[in-house]
Formats: C-alpha cells, sequence, structure tokens
C-alpha cells in the first residue's frame, strides 16, 4: 500500500518519473532472464541510453518526496535480499553505476522530509545483514548517500 501512495504522489509531483523507472527495471529484469550468454555490446548501449533517455531530467523532479521514495525503494530492494519486486535479481553493473549517479544526484543537498526517508533507506540497509544480495552495490549506496547528504547523528 505505501508502493502505491508513493507512486500517487511521483505522478502528482514527479511528472512519474519514478513510476517510469520501476517500469524499466521490470522489463530489464525480464530481458535479463531470457539471456543465456552475457549481453552484446549493443544491447548494452540500448540499456545504459534507455536509462539515460528516463532519467535526463532529474533535476525538474528532485523535490518530489514519492519520486524519490521510489528511487530509495528500488535500491534497498536490489541491495537486501528478498526485500521487494526488484530483489534477488542481479542487474548488470553498468546499470547499477547508472542508477548510483542519479541516487547521488536525487539525495544531494536534501533537508526536511527527503532528508528522514533517506536516512532510513541509509539505516535499513546498515542492518541488512546476511539479507544483503549485492554487497559491493551496498557498500557503493551507502557511500553515495554520505557522500551527499549529510546524515544525523540519531541511532
Amino acid at each position: 500500500m505505501e508502493r502505491q501512495l508513493w507512486r500517487l504522489e511521483d505522478l502528482r509531483g514527479g511528472d512519474a518519473f519514478g513510476f517510469t523507472l520501476e517500469l524499466y527495471f521490470l522489463t530489464l529484469r525480464q530481458i535479463l532472464s531470457t539471456f543465456t550468454s552475457s549481453p552484446r555490446e549493443i544491447d548494452i548501449s540500448f540499456y545504459i541510453r534507455a536509462f539515460n533517455a528516463i532519467t535526463f531530467d532529474w533535476k525538474k523532479v528532485k523535490g518530489s518526496l514519492g519520486t524519490l521514495q521510489i528511487i530509495l525503494n528500488i535500491v534497498c530492494d536490489i541491495a537486501i535480499r528478498d526485500r521487494g519486486i526488484f530483489s534477488n535479481c542481479k542487474y548488470p553493473d553498468y546499470i547499477n553505476k547508472e542508477l548510483l549517479e542519479l541516487l547521488g544526484n536525487m539525495v544531494e543537498g536534501q533537508e526536511g522530509k527527503a532528508k528522514e526517508y533517506i536516512e532510513a533507506a541509509t539505516k535499513e540497509l546498515l542492518n541488512a545483514g546476511w539479507r544483503t544480495d549485492n554487497e559491493d552495490f551496498l557498500k557503493s549506496v551507502l557511500v553515495t548517500t554520505q557522500e551527499h547528504v549529510a546524515l544525523s547523528d540519531s541511532p
């Protein structure tokens, strides 16, 4: 139910940016599951360019709390096994890199409620323990959030 509320807020204030990003990751997951070998260079280029086409205007939606929540949710799902609809899939490093860059852009300088959401996601990632599905990605997410947001010292 909570994700649906974020999507509604994303539709209202984020021009469906987050929702479109979710569709991208669902589609990519389906495509990657059909490959029996590594994707060709042309496929990789297509996936990256599709991601960039979706996310090129991130500055317009940076203030949307729903959009931010969706992005944080995608990141947490990828990092934590069995957490959500994007969990349990090894997304390629070249896509994770793009997602981390977007995350950095979206969290940079955030204050107020947005900062609270970022801190909550960071705490969840820090407490994931044995459920971590992608340790390298998890570490990169934590570095990204800590580089771009001065997180509170609260426990």
